[in-house]
């Protein structure tokens, strides 16, 4: 099994009381996106990042994520997390659910 870089992010029960904001069961709490150590990807190939997204008590929950990219030397395919090498360089890719938004994950994109 290919190791994975886990990056998290959680809604803050603080700010969600201050806001009237109560994530209850069923309703998105954690996204969690997943991907290889190593997030590097060919002119032309692809690479997959998997979102995992949890309710508050844990369960996980099939919803529809986001995927999105500022930068132009990756394409991601919207809703699958399949991100393609456009041109050499660096991009990053962003996952979101709700008001759940994923730090920026970078990916290498090297020669053919």
């Amino acid at each position: 099994m290919t190791a994975m870089r886990v990056a998290r992010v959680a809604a803050l029960l603080a700010v969600a009381g201050c806001s009237g904001a109560v994530t209850g069961p069923g309703e998105p709490f954690l996204l969690e996106v997943r991907s290889p150590r190593n997030a590097s990807v060919r002119v032309g190939d692809s690479l997959r990042f998997v979102a995992v997204v949890v309710d508050a008590g844990g369960d996980t929950l099939d919803v529809p994520v986001s995927w999105r990219t500022p930068d132009t030397t990756i394409v991601v395919r919207e809703g699958s997390g399949w991100v393609i090498g456009r041109t050499v360089g660096t991009g990053r890719v962003q996952a979101q659910v709700d008001s759940l938004v994923s730090p920026l994950l970078a990916v290498t994109v090297t020669a053919p």
